[in-house]
Formats: C-alpha cells, structure tokens, sequence
C-alpha cells in the first residue's frame, strides 16, 4: 500500500510505502509522482519505505529504474526498508552515480530523512488521494 501527503509550505511530497514493495507498487509510484509534479510543478521527495516487509522488485528492474531520470524534479531522500537493510537502498543510490543521475539520499529512520531535508518535525504534511 502507499499513501501520499505533501507538505506545501516546505515543498515535500512524502510517499509511505507498507507492506510488498513489487513491480505493481513501483509502476504506481512513479505514476502518480509524475501526475503531481505535471499538476504542482517540481518538488522535492520523501519516500519511507520504513514499513516494507518485502522487496520483491528483481535486482535487474531496479538497475533499470535507477539508470532514469529523478521524476520529481528535487531533492530525494529514501528511508530504507527494515526487511532489506540499508544495502539494498544504498545499491540502487550508487547505480544513479554510475548512471550518472542524481543520487537519492538513503537513511535508515524518518527522523534522518527529515534533517537530509530540513524539516522540522512540525511540517504539516496532509494527505493526497489523488491529482
């Protein structure tokens, strides 16, 4: 499952992804980061995959995805999955260096992602249903 919220004044959408993490979840993710980017213009991007049990995506789909462009347009930051460590999120990281990409910013808790991105724990972020 995944929920959206943006926190306006800062400029963050944040996507919280929950349980497996597959092709399906992948595919919707971008899709609706690009709809609200084509409808509120670039932002920057929190993606907490905290919550993820399973990452069933094959290792060969992510190298592709982290070989394309940033779709939102901003500073990215991914807190990793528990069920994966770090490494895995760190991995996908280093595939955009060497594609050449910017990087995304992986830490292990929200609390990291929100000072990546100077935010303060008081940043309003209110759910989006869709765009």
């Amino acid at each position: 499952m995944i929920e959206y919220f943006f926190a306006r004044q800062q400029g963050v959408l944040m996507a919280r992804v929950t349980g497996v993490y597959d092709i399906e979840a992948m595919a919707s993710l971008d899709s609706f980061v690009a709809k609200f980017v084509a409808a509120n213009g670039p932002v920057r991007a929190l993606y907490d995959f905290s919550e993820v049990e399973q990452v069933t995506v094959p290792e060969s789909r992510m190298a592709e995805r982290a070989r394309q462009p940033s779709i939102a347009g901003g500073q990215r930051v991914m807190v990793a999955p528990r069920a994966t460590g770090l490494s895995q999120a760190r991995a996908y990281s280093e595939q955009q260096s060497d594609a050449g990409q910017p990087v995304i910013g992986v830490v292990a808790k929200l609390e990291e992602a929100y000072v990546l991105l100077g935010l303060n724990y008081d940043a309003k972020f209110e759910p989006v249903r869709s765009v």
